[in-house]
């Protein structure tokens, strides 16, 4: 009997150390610079499984201070309701990060839903940003 709860115990505590511990993501990224041409993306260079980023765009507005402004269509190609997170991390010239909102923000698409996004950098020392998309499994 003492054998019998010592496996049982040893199998137990075996499956808790390997189970999986907190929320495992796919994600995919795309880091550009204003100094660069942008592809238009409609070929899924930034995809979430039917969510694509296009029509990615940069400016420098006059009504922003300098600032660099970012402007892309979220897309889900799916027929389905697809819920997934985005984030826009800024970048200065030399790749390190600026602080500012860094934070995922989710959001939820409709079946073959395009929603326009823009996002302003915090700072006019911006030159370029990262956009990533995740989706909890």
């Amino acid at each position: 009997m003492g054998h019998l709860l010592a496996s049982l115990l040893a199998c137990s505590l075996a499956a808790a150390c390997s189970a999986p511990i907190g929320h495992q993501w796919d994600q995919d990224s795309y880091t550009a610079f204003e100094s660069q041409p942008l592809p238009d993306f409609e070929d899924g260079s930034v995809t979430l499984d039917d969510v694509t980023v296009e029509h990615m765009r940069s400016t420098r507005p006059h009504d922003s201070g300098g600032r660099l402004r970012v402007e892309f269509d979220l897309v889900n190609a799916g027929s389905y309701r697809n819920g997934f997170q985005w984030r826009l991390r800024w970048l200065a010239a030399d790749g390190t990060e600026l602080d500012g909102p860094d934070h995922w923000r989710p959001i939820t698409l409709e079946n073959k839903e395009t929603r326009a996004m823009r996002a302003t950098s915090p700072t006019p020392e911006a030159a370029g940003w990262e956009i990533a998309l995740r989706n909890g499994k």
